[in-house]
């Protein structure tokens, strides 16, 4: 799940795509701001409404 600024995958790592496009260092959701907090929540929220089949 993205948007423009933040990609959270489905194994809970979260980048930020302005600071890091190529994507080589993962944030700590506890490292973040209130309102990236937020966003990373309703990430989060989308994701559990898919089913994860391999």
């Amino acid at each position: 799940m993205q948007n423009t600024e933040w990609k959270l995958y489905g194994d809970g790592r979260i980048y930020s795509l302005a600071k890091d496009p190529l994507e080589q260092t993962p944030l700590m959701k506890e490292d973040l701001t209130k309102k990236v907090k937020r966003k990373i929540s309703t990430f989060e929220k989308v994701l559990e409404g898919y089913e994860v089949t391999n």
